[in-house]
């Protein structure tokens, strides 16, 4: 999708292309950091 923008010279619509994708990218990783400090097992000592 970027791409295609970029060739047809749509720099506006490919930077928010890019910007949505990574915000999403960054919520998705936060999320997963998140669940894991929640309901992951820790060994503690090892």
């Amino acid at each position: 999708m970027i791409f295609v923008r970029l060739q047809e010279f749509d720099y506006p619509a490919a930077s928010a292309i890019a910007s949505v994708i990574l915000a999403a990218s960054l919520l998705l990783l936060f999320s997963i950091n998140t669940l894991q400090s929640r309901f992951g097992r820790r060994v503690v000592g090892h």
